[in-house]
């Protein structure tokens, strides 16, 4: 069994509102099972927050995995057919006061693991990250600073082929177009 850390990040445009959409983002996770286990200080300027989760009781990769799943769906049934009778009643509960806590900031982003909530002038965006994608946002958190850049950022690394196509990209990239002088 494990107990993984679950990043947790919001970013929002200012600082108002802020205590709402942690409240709604600790809620969202503690329907599913995990507590907080560390908060960092609050960055100001715009406002930024990182903590890390865990579920309170040991469970494996796969319980994990199924529960993002559900954070997820949960999260697009808000977005995109409220009165769906399939959503959980705490499962939905939780997506949506998080989602009405971030009605009041028009620009925001919310990781949850590999859940990216996005919303750039007041419309919102669900997306799964993949595991090199959350690598690079571990690498490079001042991507999270901005919410436009974190999705030319994805966007970006996403038109790069990882794995032996790479390799073979940068070679053909590196090579000098120009006829050797004779």
């Amino acid at each position: 069994m494990v107990q993984l850390p679950i990043p947790v990040r919001i970013w929002l445009e200012d600082e108002s509102g802020s205590a709402d959409v942690q409240e709604a983002v600790k809620s969202l996770l503690a329907a599913q099972g995990f507590a907080v286990v560390r908060a960092y200080p609050a960055q100001q300027g715009s406002w930024r927050r990182s903590f890390v989760f865990r579920l309170r009781r040991a469970g494996s990769s796969e319980e994990m995995r199924r529960r993002f799943e559900k954070i997820e769906r949960g999260i697009e049934l808000q977005l995109l057919a409220k009165n769906q009778a399939q959503v959980d009643r705490a499962q939905g509960d939780a997506v949506a006061k998080l989602l009405v806590a971030l009605e009041a900031s028009p620009t925001a982003l919310v990781q949850i693991g590999s859940v990216l909530i996005v919303k750039i002038d007041g419309v919102p965006l669900v997306r799964n990250l993949t595991q090199s994608e959350i690598a690079m946002l571990d690498r490079d958190p001042s991507l999270l600073d901005n919410p436009r850049s974190v999705l030319c950022a994805l966007s970006d690394a996403a038109a790069v082929p990882e794995g032996p196509e790479a390799g073979q990209l940068a070679k053909l990239k590196s090579r000098d177009p120009r006829p050797e002088a004779g």
